[in-house]
């Protein structure tokens, strides 16, 4: 059980002094900026029409800008958040594409053999609750900041005997980390109402759909490390066979794309993809399609783990960035890179620039390749090549590849300078 090492009860009833210089990136100008951007692009894309402009290719600037985006802000949190768990083993990456697809066969055989009825139901109710966790963890910063210190007040403080003191190997926990305060009342009620909203609406509004997406991927990339590069990079791999079997070689083995079967079924309808309206079909292709039989999907779509793995990868690249400013420490360590603690612009950040430049040229490839072969790709079969190659060689041209291959995330909170 991961136990935290956390302050008496008295020192708990009010903001300490450590939680007042905690550095968090959700309160910064760069924050403001990254969701900006995303926010207007998910509101661009909801424009009636958007689908047909830049020649109905407007889906490619739309997705890269979305899932770039995603990851910029997941992997900035990460460096802030008291929650970040550590220490995924080699082991344990080399069977996650194992365990990936017996879920994913699993679901594929509920839902051609069986009444898909109690499984939706069981998804919806979960992804619900992972929706609301994911918004309410997500607004609950600019929520504070409306509300200011007075108004913001604690209103429940949970026991001090229902933790234990002992130092953690992963992030320490300020004293009010836990405290639940209105702020907290409040995004969880936003959290409810745009999941229940979501669900209502069964993606008729795809820009509600792919907020509640961003809001789970950001909290994702914010609360899980991969631990090195080593374990992240088999883990890519791994994932990368998983995804080119089940794309490519499942329509041999079962006779049809179970990936795609999965996907698109409504019974996996929550958070775990995004989604484009696809572009209108003149009057002689749509009666073309119509006399082949075959229906075109209202949607395209990016899987959500497209965005996720790789932008753990990401995340890491980031936290190594600062870790090689420490000596190749601990990355909280690592504070010089942080130009001015209310502007959250992180310097020297090679690593992150090469990841982040290859997963927008790995993204470019798997749209180039669907667009030619005019059938589903497997994304991470581009994304993940991209994305390592492109870390490790950023690491080899500085010299620092040994060091980035020893460096182990054993990471810590940042906070700003007394």
């Amino acid at each position: 059980r991961k136990r935290y090492n956390m302050q008496t009860s008295a020192t708990r009833q009010t903001k300490s002094a450590a939680a007042k210089t905690t550095w968090k990136w959700d309160e910064t100008k760069t924050a403001t900026t990254a969701w900006a951007v995303v926010l207007g692009t998910l509101a661009l894309g909801a424009v009636p029409g958007a689908s047909d402009w830049f020649d109905g290719r407007s889906y490619i600037p739309y997705f890269l800008t979305i899932a770039g985006g995603t990851i910029f802000i997941g992997a900035h949190r990460s460096l802030s958040s008291p929650f970040l768990q550590t220490g995924l083993t080699l082991k344990e990456s080399a069977f996650a594409p194992v365990a990936a697809s017996f879920s994913l066969f699993g679901i594929y055989l509920v839902i051609k053999n069986l009444n898909v009825d109690v499984l939706a139901t069981f998804i919806s109710l979960y992804f619900g609750v992972l929706t609301v966790a994911a918004i309410g963890g997500v607004v609950r910063t600019p929520v504070s900041q409306v509300l200011g210190d007075e108004k913001d007040v604690v209103i429940w403080t949970p026991p001090a005997d229902w933790f234990e003191e002992e130092e953690s190997t992963s992030s320490s926990l300020d004293s009010d980390d836990l405290n639940v305060r209105v702020s907290d009342g409040i995004a969880l009620s936003l959290g409810v109402g745009l999941a229940i909203a979501d669900a209502l609406t069964q993606l008729q509004v795809p820009a509600l759909s792919n907020f509640s997406a961003i809001c789970v991927a950001a909290e994702l990339l914010a609360g899980v490390s991969l631990g090195s590069v080593t374990t992240a990079s088999a883990l890519l791999l791994g994932l990368l066979a998983y995804d080119v079997f089940w794309v490519f070689g499942s329509a041999k083995a079962v006779g049809e794309n179970v990936m795609v079967v999965v996907a698109t079924s409504k019974v996996v309808a929550g958070p775990t993809r995004l989604l484009f309206p696809r572009p209108s079909l003149s009057e002689s292709a749509a009666a073309a399609v119509a006399a082949k039989g075959m229906t075109i999907p209202a949607y395209t779509l990016l899987g959500l783990g497209d965005v996720l793995v790789p932008g753990l990868f990401i995340a890491l690249a980031l936290r190594a960035d600062l870790a090689r400013n420490a000596a190749w420490g601990d990355f909280a360590d690592g504070l010089d890179p942080i130009r001015d603690p209310t502007s959250g612009f992180v310097k020297e950040r090679p690593l992150f620039c090469a990841a982040l430049g290859g997963y927008a040229a790995g993204l470019g490839m798997a749209f180039v390749a669907n667009a030619y072969f005019k059938a589903a790709q497997p994304a991470l079969l581009y994304l993940s090549p991209c994305v390592i190659l492109a870390v490790l060689g950023c690491a080899t041209a500085k010299g620092e590849l040994g060091s980035l291959l020893r460096w182990r995330d054993e990471s810590r909170r940042m906070r700003t300078r007394e």
